[in-house]
């Protein structure tokens, strides 16, 4: 009896202790927004739309690329370089959302740490001061991208930025991480906050473990 009390306490204890650390909302949303700050590659998505699927049987499905963005605005839009040709580009046009998702990088086991994606709409970047701080924004995390930049003769291309509709941020591990979607006023404006700013102090994630390299005997 005496044993199965202190179990019970201890595991009162524990669940206290989660909740305590548990990763509020509000804290979501600044690690979303350090998350798109510190990445650079993303995923975007679309669907097949009947005038762009190559045959009729991919009409409907989801496709997805790797595509490089940047993080040049203050409201969490990450700035793309849309190319006309490309399939997530018509899709667009002929009707599809875009989605693209991201994870953080820094960290060596990417399940147990953030990731997100950002449904939105495009909005093509205007006025020659703007253009010009995008490209400025874009082209110093990916200077690579300056072959196929506006005004280059290989494909038609434009600075666009994706506006937030919805934002879903997976944290982890559900006990102790926030997982679900974000009001976007709150993504919106906490891209100039930081844990620091938090209310409730914060104790430090233990280092996650280093993975070791797989050897291949011969």
């Amino acid at each position: 009896m005496m044993l199965a009390r202190s179990f019970v306490a201890l595991a009162a204890a524990c669940l206290s202790a989660c909740a305590a650390q548990r990763q509020t909302m509000e804290e979501a949303a600044v690690d979303a927004r350090r998350i798109l700050a510190n990445e650079s590659e993303g995923v975007l998505l679309s669907v097949y739309q009947e005038a762009v699927a190559p045959d009729e049987e991919l009409v409907g499905a989801p496709i997805g690329i790797m595509e490089y963005f940047a993080d040049c605005s203050d409201d969490g839009s990450p700035t793309l370089l849309v190319l006309d040709i490309a399939p997530n580009t018509r899709n667009y046009k002929a009707g599809s959302k875009l989605t693209l998702t991201l994870r953080d990088h820094s960290q060596p086991n990417p399940l147990q740490h953030g990731r997100m994606y950002i449904v939105g709409s495009l909005e093509r970047v205007e006025g020659r001061k703007e253009q010009e701080r995008h490209a400025a924004c874009f082209l110093g995390k990916h200077p690579d991208s300056s072959l196929v930049a506006p005004g280059k003769d290989i494909h038609f291309s434009a600075w666009y930025t994706l506006k937030p509709e919805r934002v879903y941020y997976f944290g982890g591990f559900g006990n102790v991480k926030w997982i679900g979607f974000l009001p976007t006023d709150l993504y919106a404006s906490a891209g100039n906050k930081t844990l620091l700013d938090m209310d409730t102090p914060r104790q430090s994630a233990a280092p996650a473990p280093v993975r070791q390299p797989i050897v291949f005997q011969a």
